[in-house]
């Protein structure tokens, strides 16, 4: 989805916000079955924790690349990605917008952007292990005691 946005006093450019979902994950697979939220046979699995996208969402989020690169236009010096620290949120980013439409823009991790917080697929992995695995991604702004 994006959304352009100006305003008539603006004397730049009007500025584009996209939003994107993070791909199909392992705890969606796990939630859509006998294990639906809410219902009587619902049980949290630490199995899910912080669950990554599933064979399906790795699919979903190559395929996004290309789309992302024949609708949006960026410019790297004026842009700023926002993505959730949830893994899920970064693979997303990382095979649909690092290395394409996105490449050369400033990429900041937000704790606000992530989902809920009450099942064990929300919690966060450790903040040293992302910032280990998504080199890319400025993970200033989240306190590992408050992740």
């Amino acid at each position: 989805l994006s959304l352009p946005m100006s305003t008539s006093h603006s004397k730049t450019r009007p500025k584009t916000i996209t939003f994107i979902r993070h791909g199909r994950t392992y705890a969606n697979e796990y939630l859509s079955k006998t294990h639906r939220w809410g219902s009587p046979t619902f049980t949290d699995s630490w199995s899910l924790l912080d669950s990554p996208l599933n064979p399906t969402g790795i699919d979903q989020a190559t395929s996004l690349k290309e789309t992302l690169g024949s609708e949006i236009q960026v410019d790297p010096e004026s842009t700023i990605v926002l993505v959730s620290p949830l893994t899920r949120t970064l693979e997303t980013f990382r095979l649909s917008g690092s290395g394409g439409v996105y490449e050369g823009c400033d990429v900041k991790a937000c704790k606000l952007l992530a989902e809920r917080t009450y099942l064990v697929s929300d919690k966060g992995t450790e903040l040293s292990t992302l910032v280990n695995r998504y080199g890319n991604v400025d993970f200033s702004d989240i306190d590992e005691e408050d992740w």
